[in-house]
């Protein structure tokens, strides 16, 4: 009886013995064609189902694939290297759609003359020109951007012309920068905290503008006792007050119709009509007849003496009116 026990267990166990062969082959049986991956994992605990999969995925890669057929790339595609996201060659950057403005110094450069009619009108202001710097270091194409007015806009491009800069190399199929390029005018000994910063005629087709005879300036402070303490506000942070103002230069030369279109402060308005109103003109005429022409200019009221940080940073302000 106990022989035929013993027997019965020796099976018994040589049995599950051979289930367990049977089942740990069948854990790891695997398929792999085109691509696709069969685990016959049911029994498998989860984290080494998820280690399989991820190591039959990655097994065309040696082909230079990964799972995905249509994301196939060449093992030798060379990448072309990228500054600023544009493609570059041999160091170069390959640009088919131009650069935004770039402000550029001059290595070389001569003062730009004064017109006697600017100078005559104490005008001063930075006239901005744009352009395109060559293999040479000249500027060309040049075109205001910026304007000042009463012909100091041209002495500046006439100037620009014989400046030097850094020479710019492009090749044929590349856009060339565009190069911005700030040109200062400023009046030494001046003797009024007023500055005429611009000046702008609108002038009608075939007629002669404006000219200025006489353009007074206060000496001093120059503001009226209900600006004072404004105006002292103004010198104590270190800046500037700023005055757009529209009129109309009449038949005998005079402003008439004054008015604020833009100011820092409201205050500085009726402060900037009252310089202007002093001011004289000849009339424009067309066909020998005196019309009235509109005008516009912009003043700013600080230190007698504008630097050329500060005039950098009136054109800032005045690039946005």
């Amino acid at each position: 009886m106990g022989s035929q026990q013993a027997v019965a267990k020796k099976r018994i166990i040589n049995a599950g013995d051979t289930g367990c062969v049977k089942k740990v082959r069948s854990t790891w049986a695997t398929t792999y064609n085109g691509g696709s991956v069969r685990i016959g994992a049911l029994n498998m605990p989860v984290w080494i189902r998820a280690l399989a999969v991820a190591g039959l995925l990655c097994l065309p890669s040696v082909r230079g694939v990964c799972q995905d057929p249509g994301a196939q790339v060449p093992r030798h595609k060379r990448v072309e290297p990228l500054l600023n996201g544009v493609p570059m060659e041999a160091g170069r950057v390959m640009s088919t759609t131009p650069l935004p403005p770039r402000m550029v110094e001059p290595l070389q450069k001569t003062e730009p003359d004064y017109t006697a009619e600017a100078r005559l009108a104490e005008l001063e202001g930075v006239v901005v020109l744009r352009g395109e710097i060559d293999e040479e270091g000249f500027a060309r194409n040049l075109k205001v951007a910026q304007p000042v007015g009463l012909g100091l806009d041209q002495n500046a491009m006439d100037a620009v012309k014989q400046w030097h800069f850094q020479p710019v190399w492009t090749q044929p199929q590349e856009a060339r920068p565009i190069a911005q390029i700030a040109v200062d005018f400023r009046l030494s000994a001046h003797q009024s905290r007023w500055h005429l910063m611009q000046v702008q005629f609108d002038t009608p087709i075939e007629t002669e503008r404006p000219v200025f005879v006489n353009a007074q300036y206060p000496i001093g402070a120059g503001l009226g006792s209900e600006a004072m303490e404004e105006g002292l506000l103004v010198v104590a942070m270190g800046r500037v007050a700023t005055a757009k103002i529209a009129f109309d230069i009449d038949e005998h030369g005079v402003p008439i119709h004054l008015h604020a279109l833009n100011t820092s402060h409201p205050i500085w308005g009726s402060e900037a009509t009252a310089v202007v109103g002093q001011w004289r003109f000849t009339p424009g005429m067309k066909n020998g007849i005196a019309v009235p022409v509109p005008c516009t200019v912009e003043l700013v009221w600080g230190e007698k003496e504008l630097t050329a940080d500060l005039e950098r940073q009136l054109h800032d302000v005045l690039a946005t009116r």
